[in-house]
Formats: C-alpha cells, structure tokens, sequence
C-alpha cells in the first residue's frame, strides 16, 4: 500500500489477516516523500528456513521452505502469494512435494520451475530424503505439473535460460566431487547431462553465479578450491572461469584468482557486454566489493572498496539501467548480525555508487524480485541459507526504486 507521494505505509501482515495502516497516516505524511523508502511486512508466527521468493502470475509468492516444529524441523509444501488489499496469504494451491534447500526459475510465459531440495526432513538420525523431481507451477493457477527428474540430488541450484529455450540447471550438488550441468528441454520435458566432471565443483555452499558472455561462452563464478591435500578439503574462492558450455572446458581469469576465498558473491550482465560482480573478495575483511569485468581484455577494475562486507547480497537491475544492490555486513566480523540494513544504487553510465534507503530490518542473505510498477519485494533473516537457522517470515517492499 502506497501514498500518494510514493512511501510505502508500513504494515502488519498475518497470512489470515490484514491490519490496514490508519487513515491519519495518510494525512500525516510529508508533502515531498523521499525517492525510495522501505515498508515492512510480517506474516505467519512460525519460524522458517529456505523458503524461496519467486514472481508468480506476476505477484511476489512465497514457496516451500522449512518450518521450525518439535521434536523436528518439517519442510512444507505451501505457496504464499502477495495480494495489494490483503497481503501475503496462503494460496489454495501448493507444491507436489513438500521441499527446502530448493530453488525456482521462472520462465519468459511465467511458469516456475521448482527444482532441487530436500523433501521431508529429520534433525535426528536416518534419511533425510532429497528430491531430484522438477515440478511446474502455472501461473494461471491450473494444477502443478511433475515436469522430469534431475540427474542428481541438489541444493539451492541454480538455472539460466540458454537462447534456444533450453534450461541449463547447475551448482548445488549433494554429489561429492560431481560439477554436472544439465540440460532441461522445455518442448520435449527431458534432462540431459552435459558433462561427467568439470575441473572445479560448483556448490550451494559458494553461491554460483553465471553471466552469458556470447558465443556459448559464460563468466562463472562460485566453486570450490581444494585447501587441504588430502583430497576432501575444500573451499569456495579461486575467483572467476569463462566456461564453454558446449565442451564443458573452464579456466581461470584475472590475476587475483586464488586470494579470493569469499562465498556469495553474484555476478550479473551489464550494457555493452560487461560483467558487474557484487560481493567481498574475503569472508572475513574489508577491501574490494564492487568489480567491473571486462571480457575483451579479461580484466577487473576495483570500483568500490572499504570497511564493509557484502556476502550473499541480492542485485537487482532497473528499468533505467541502474542496479540495485541490497544486502552487507560490518568488517571485521565482530557481530555479524549488525548493519545487514544497507542498499546501494549503481549506475553503469559512469560507474557512480549511491546509498539507497535502508532496510525497515536486518535482512541476512535477502532475496529480492521486482514487479508490477518496478516495486522490489523482499524477504529475508536466513531463510537462504545453507545452515538450519530459522526466523520469521521478514518481508520488505521497496517503492519507486526508479
């Protein structure tokens, strides 16, 4: 809900309930609102853990996740779907499959696939099963489909719509030492396998982050490095690999390849055929965050640096070319949780940086979509990641980010 200047009223959210803000807070607002500001948003009592955020039908939703219960975490099959009078509500349709740890993608006719995770979950000993299944949700809210099976068990994996219409799906892999990309026909409903090994690994744990470069040539980043000689200890870093799909041959660019040892860090396509790259170097110190990638020379150019650390952001570009970056944490690591409220505005232009409105929280690792009038809805406090930690449903929309 907005005001006419823009603002979004902030308000309290349950899913069968909506309290609306007074009357008077209309009346109260100022007559010049800033450009963008954050209204928060709570919902549903319980505390959860990978839930994910995807736009379906064009409407913010809310699918999956787990759920903190006694004696044992559940995962759950619910959709939640954003509505403009009444809130976030639960919707009357839900996942085939109860799931977390899992990921969505939604396509250019706005199905979303659901895919990767975990079905049902046990903190205690014995299985804990995984879903290798792909599920389709309609956004005209016909039944959910089963669409095919991956080839192996993932975790928050990662999709990119290759031009042919195909789908690659990548990264996450419960596989020890397993790299495979697949292939998903969206015509045909198969999964292929592209490759037996890559020379790297590619897990949920790093966060891989994948730009088409032209030419079936891609700037990657995300894997693991091997930091130990016995052959099972490894760590994300080793900075950033072009990769050629069609062959699967991969090698490294830059000349700071291996003091890179951050997770997190995304990488997103720029105009003229740049790369932007978001995200500390180092897990654990200040320094570089903010990096322009040329692909014709294969180098980077540092463009902001300092005493913040930003892992796991979420980045999102506008309408007007900018990129908005939502998500950091103070360096050194004294309390992690403190000044995860932060957001910047980047302009590719001239490769200006301005701070952007703070969160109305502290929104760890933040998931972000953008809809209907270029609004940005967000949601976060843990709920992507890879440990069990559980919070609140923690929602946020940003207005008129332009």
């Amino acid at each position: 809900m907005k005001n006419p200047q823009g603002a979004v009223i902030a308000v309290l959210l349950a899913i069968t309930a909506c309290a609306d803000a007074p009357e008077d807070a209309l009346d109260d607002a100022p007559e010049e609102a800033p450009e963008a500001s954050f209204g928060s948003v709570e919902a549903d009592g319980r505390d959860y853990s990978n839930v994910r955020l995807t736009l379906l039908g064009g409407k913010p939703s809310l699918v999956g996740g787990v759920v903190e219960a006694d004696p044992d975490p559940v995962a759950v099959s619910t959709i939640w779907e954003w509505d403009e009078e009444r809130g976030l509500e639960v919707s009357s349709r839900s996942l085939l499959t109860p799931r977390a740890y899992h990921s969505t993608f939604v396509l250019p006719d706005e199905r979303v696939l659901v895919f990767g995770g975990q079905g049902d979950y046990s903190r205690g000993e014995g299985e804990n099963p995984l879903t290798q299944e792909i599920e389709v949700l309609h956004p005209n809210g016909a039944p959910n489909e089963s669409f095919g099976w991956l080839s192996e068990i993932r975790r928050h994996p990662l999709a990119h719509l290759e031009p042919e219409g195909t789908v690659l799906i990548f990264g996450g892999s419960f596989v020890v030492f397993s790299s495979a990309f697949e292939r998903v026909d969206l015509v045909a409903k198969t999964v292929t396998p592209l490759y037996d090994e890559l020379s790297r690994m590619y897990s949920d744990h790093c966060s891989v982050s994948l730009v088409p470069l032209g030419e079936g040539t891609y700037f990657l980043i995300g894997g693991l490095q091997q930091v130990a000689p016995d052959g099972y200890s490894y760590d994300c870093g080793g900075g950033a690999e072009i990769i050629d799909i069609a062959t699967g041959e991969a090698r490294f660019v830059g000349d700071d390849v291996w003091e890179i040892v951050a997770q997190g860090r995304r990488a997103v396509a720029l105009p003229g055929g740049d790369v932007l790259v978001v995200g500390s170097r180092s897990a654990t110190s200040g320094g570089p965050w903010l990096e322009r990638f040329d692909p014709s020379s294969e180098q980077f150019t540092i463009l902001a640096e300092g005493d913040v650390r930003v892992l796991y952001p979420a980045v999102i570009p506008l309408d007007d070319g900018r990129i908005f970056i939502i998500g950091s944490s103070p360096s050194p690591i004294a309390t992690p949780h403190e000044d995860l409220q932060r957001t910047w505005y980047f302009d590719p232009s001239d490769d200006s940086l301005e701070e952007g409105p703070p969160l109305p929280a502290i929104f760890e690792m933040p998931q972000a979509v953008r809809f209907e009038d270029s609004r940005v809805f967000v949601l976060g406090t843990h709920l992507n990641h890879f440990y069990e930690r559980f919070a609140p449903l923690e929602l946020a929309v940003l207005s008129d980010p332009m």
